[in-house]
Formats: C-alpha cells, sequence, structure tokens
C-alpha cells in the first residue's frame, strides 16, 4: 500500500506544511505497520520546493519532484492522497477521485472548493465548524478544530504537558517555525536586551535553513543565558522547561496547548491571524499583532508584564490546556484516516482486536 502526500516546502512558504505532513506519515506508519507490512509513504513536491528533503529520506520515506504546482500526478500508483496545499483545489483533486482514488485534504483557508473524502482543519475559528459547509461535497467528512491537530510524537510522551509556573529564574523560548521567513526571531532577541528581568535566560529554536542562521549565533555566542538549538528534535521538552514562549501562530498554537505553555504571539502570515484571535480571545495567548506592526519594543514591554504576573500566567496555562487536552490530534487523526478512508484495514484492525479480546 502507498500512502501519498503531495505537499511544498520551501524559504518562501515555510516548513510548516511539510512538518505537518511528515508529523502524519510517521504516525500513520506506526499505526499501520502492525496490519499492513508493505505500508510505503512518498511525498511529492514542486520542483525546488524540498526544504525537507533531508529529514524525508532519512525518515525512509519516498521523494517525487514534479515540475509545477499543478502538474498531474497519475503517474504515480498511490491508493491514498493526502494534499496539503493552498494553490491546490477541486482541479487538481477531480482527478485523483475520477481515478477511484481516496483523497484527504489538509486545509486552513476555507477559500476554495474541495473534492474529497476527508478534509482536515484544526484551526480555531469562530465559525469553524461550518467553514466548509459549501465547499465539499455532502458525503466528505470533516476534522475540524484543534482536538485534530497534528503534533509530533513527542508531545504524547510521559509528562510532556504539566502546567509551568513562573521561576525565580524565568525561561523563555522563541521559535518561529524552523524558517522564519520574515526573521522574528531577531526581533525576540532584540527584545530581550531591552527586557528589563534580568535574571532572564532563553532557548531558541531555528532550523538549520534559517537565512540569518550564521547572525543568530554569532549574536548568542557570548550570551551564557541564551542557547541556541538547530533541527531542534526536542520541542517538547524545551517547552516543558520554558515559562512563557514567544513564537508565531499556526500549528505553534496547539503544541504550545498540549504543553500548558502560556505564549507571547506574533503572527507571520496572513493565515494565522483568525485562529490566534480566537485562542486570545479565550486567554491561553497574548496576541502582539502581525510581524510588521510589532517591535522588539512591544515584545519586551508585554514579556515584562506577562512575568510579573504569575497568577495570570497558571490561568493562561489552564486555558491552553482546556482547548487541546492530553490525549488529543495525531492519534485521532490517523483513526479516522483508517476509520474513513482504509476500510478494509480498518475491517483488519477491528477483527484480530476481537480474536485477541476472545483470547483474553
Amino acid at each position: 500500500m502507498l500512502i501519498a502526500f503531495r505537499v511544498d516546502a520551501s524559504h518562501h512558504i515555510g516548513a510548516g506544511h511539510g512538518m505537518r505532513c511528515h508529523t502524519l506519515a510517521k504516525s500513520l506508519k506506526t499505526m499501520l505497520q502492525n496490519w499492513v507490512p508493505d505500508i510505503q509513504m512518498t511525498f511529492v513536491a514542486t520542483k525546488g520546493a524540498n526544504l525537507l528533503l533531508g529529514l524525508i529520506r532519512e525518515e525512509g520515506f519516498g521523494y517525487i519532484e514534479v515540475d509545477a504546482i499543478a502538474s498531474s500526478v497519475a503517474h504515480i500508483p498511490a491508493d491514498l492522497w493526502i494534499i496539503d496545499h493552498y494553490q491546490l483545489d477541486q482541479r487538481f483533486e477531480s482527478e485523483l477521485v475520477n481515478a477511484g482514488k481516496k483523497v484527504m485534504v489538509i486545509d486552513d483557508l476555507a477559500n476554495r472548493d474541495h473534492r474529497c473524502d476527508l478534509l482536515l482543519d484544526c484551526n480555531l475559528t469562530d465559525n469553524f465548524t461550518q467553514r466548509y459547509q459549501h465547499l465539499i461535497p455532502e458525503k466528505c467528512e470533516v476534522l475540524l478544530g484543534p482536538q485534530y491537530a497534528l503534533l509530533r510524537e513527542e508531545f504524547y510522551l510521559d509528562g510532556s504537558g504539566h502546567q509551568q509556573t513562573c521561576s525565580a529564574a524565568p525561561r523563555v523560548l522563541i521559535c518561529f517555525g524552523g524558517s522564519d521567513p520574515v526573521n522574528m526571531t531577531t526581533t525576540a532577541l532584540d527584545a530581550l536586551e531591552l527586557c528589563k528581568e534580568s535574571r532572564l535566560s532563553a532557548d531558541v529554536v531555528i532550523g538549520s535553513s534559517h537565512r540569518n542562521k550564521q547572525d543568530i549565533l554569532e549574536r548568542v555566542s557570548h550570551c551564557q543565558h541564551i542557547d541556541v538549538h538547530i533541527d531542534c528534535a526536542y520541542m517538547a521538552a524545551l517547552m516543558r522547561k520554558a515559562d512563557v514562549m514567544i513564537g508565531a501562530g499556526g500549528s505553534m498554537h496547539w503544541e504550545r496547548c498540549i504543553s500548558r505553555l502560556p505564549g507571547l504571539v506574533v503572527t507571520i502570515a496572513e493565515n494565522q491571524i483568525e485562529s490566534t484571535v480566537c485562542v486570545s480571545k479565550q486567554e491561553a495567548c497574548v496576541y502582539a499583532g502581525h510581524y510588521n506592526e510589532v517591535s522588539a519594543k512591544c515584545i519586551a514591554s508585554l514579556l515584562t508584564a506577562m512575568l510579573s504576573d504569575t497568577g495570570k500566567l497558571a490561568a493562561m496555562a489552564q486555558q491552553a490546556g482546556a482547548i487541546l487536552p492530553a490525549k488529543a490530534g495525531t492519534p485521532e487523526v490517523c483513526r479516522q484516516i483508517i476509520r474513513h478512508l482504509l476500510p478494509e484495514v480498518n475491517l483488519v484492525i477491528q477483527q484480530r482486536q476481537q480474536h485477541q479480546q476472545q483470547q483474553q
């Protein structure tokens, strides 16, 4: 069985789409390999949009390039297609459906028609349950809301979600994604220099593809209280250590929520704004604004206020945990994919589980 992911990752669009598909591919493979020994995952990307190529190959997944975003993929013999691309819609999906393929779409925008069997949008918006009402086929199943957020395995390990309390020496986590296309990491570092909290320490997470990586490394090389982590594979552990995170919106909201970590959020893409406003309304984060209107001085002022009010930080942590319970997210998405898109596999799993129960 072959499951194919149509997704791009580049400096221009960032690594978020690719990372969440990579997370889903790993979890699906883990869940299916006991039932489908020949399960294979492959990623299909536009030529040049290969920011995560090393990570994909390191996991043993296949990788295929196509010439353009809308290029046909009919020559790839996948049983199930998972599509995560803002520039693809029902025109691309229809070719696959007409060929008898199962199609799942991961979306955030709700701004175009889709033709698919299953749609996932984990965003929290004012009308998130009705966003796709007129954009998908009547029989399409939907997975909507943060409870279906695609989080990496590390966020489900024991102790990954306990509540933080502000310590005598506060620790801040800074991360704006692997590529951070607008370089908010540097602005956040400027804010730390302006912050009046002299005991402050920080972890800074960037990807090896970050365009300002060398400047950031040079800048913090003389700062004993700041540690830089490149291509970090232990984000959950850093979140457990932190009192506040300065970061982007998007999927990072749900990582913070399941970790019960208060966030000081700067959105770095238009599609992050609506969900960030909603999370802020639920008092699970402080929204500083969009990147082009947020200064280092603004971040420093908000951070100082947050760290000085431990009661408010504790309340924010509790609100974050209510948005995304500890066992929700990726495992449930995998179960729903198997249930709705892989019925034969689902039947085998149910039969074997019933047989095991009868033997006990």
